[in-house]
């Protein structure tokens, strides 16, 4: 599974926005959880309404009804944060073309995919190394349709990596975000059949990151896993749902390893002793990973 590739690899700037955070200028309240989690705004005679999922593997939405200047702002941000709806053929095909050489079939799973979730597909996973998609994990990239139940917006699941309505018709961040994070989960799948001493030198790496938070009560998740990105939920969100967590973590520091690139490493050179040791041996392992490939 490792690659013997050298290069760096400069992201597009659509993953770069997720180094910095999401909807700072929304004042609190409602509606920056509302774009968070793919809402959508529906209008019924004089009735406004939101439409916010709950649960994205089973369906489960909720209709909430909102006053004038909330719908009008929730739809301005939703111009600003969602994909256009414009359903391109070519975009389609063009992903398809892309995967068909890897022996991983696109399965299209909802009406009208907006154009950017296949540009955005194609330009991320163009970025990653070949080893990360030909291989037997990683069979086919579904885009629409629901997953399992235990999911809530996009998963991997013996040889599909899924994303959901939610992330393919809501926020492009976090369509961007769950696409490296799913395809990691594919990718370690396979490290798993291939390499398992890799995978679990991995996994005593994750320990050594949680163990190495300093003494102190007033020491946050976050502090432990300080590169975490802004998509979904929220920062914390993020932490809390993929550190304790061996194989979450692993996926989840995939996606960092490409979005943060070279300045996960600048930042790891600034971490307390303690937690700047195992963090850099995980830089290393996932450098090895993608074979030498870095990102900026």
């Amino acid at each position: 599974m490792r690659e013997t590739e050298e290069a760096r690899r400069r992201i597009p700037g659509f993953l770069r926005e997720l180094r910095t955070p999401w909807l700072a200028d929304v004042p609190p309240g409602p509606l920056a959880g509302y774009v968070r989690f793919a809402s959508v705004l529906t209008a019924r005679e004089d009735r406004r309404t939101v439409v916010r999922y709950t649960s994205g593997g089973s369906g489960t939405i909720i209709e909430e009804s909102v006053d004038d200047p909330t719908y009008a702002a929730l739809g301005e941000l939703i111009g600003r944060e969602y994909f256009d709806k414009k359903y391109q053929d070519e975009a389609r095909e063009e992903l398809a073309a892309f995967l068909a050489p890897r022996e991983v079939d696109l399965l299209v799973s909802s009406k009208h995919v907006p154009r950017g979730a296949f540009e955005f597909a194609r330009e991320i996973l163009e970025l990653l190394p070949a080893g990360h998609l030909d291989h037997g994990s990683f069979r086919t990239l579904e885009l629409g349709g629901w997953g399992h139940g235990a999911a809530k917006c996009s998963e991997y699941d013996d040889g599909t990596v899924q994303m959901f309505s939610f992330a393919v018709k809501g926020p492009r961040r976090n369509f961007a975000a769950l696409l490296l994070h799913e395809t990691a989960h594919a990718y370690f799948a396979e490290l798993d059949a291939a390499d398992p001493v890799a995978l679990k030198g991995l996994f005593e790496l994750h320990l050594e990151v949680v163990r190495g938070r300093p003494g102190s009560d007033f020491f946050a998740d976050t502090d432990l896993m300080p590169f975490a990105v802004d998509y979904l939920l929220g920062v914390q969100s993020r932490v809390s749902e993929t550190l304790p967590d061996a194989r979450e973590f692993a996926a989840e520091v995939y996606l960092l390893y490409v979005v943060r690139g070279l300045e996960m490493k600048d930042r790891i050179a600034e971490l307390p002793p303690g937690l700047r040791t195992p963090w850099e041996k995980v830089y290393e392992a996932y450098r090895g990973f993608f074979g030498g490939v870095e990102y900026e």
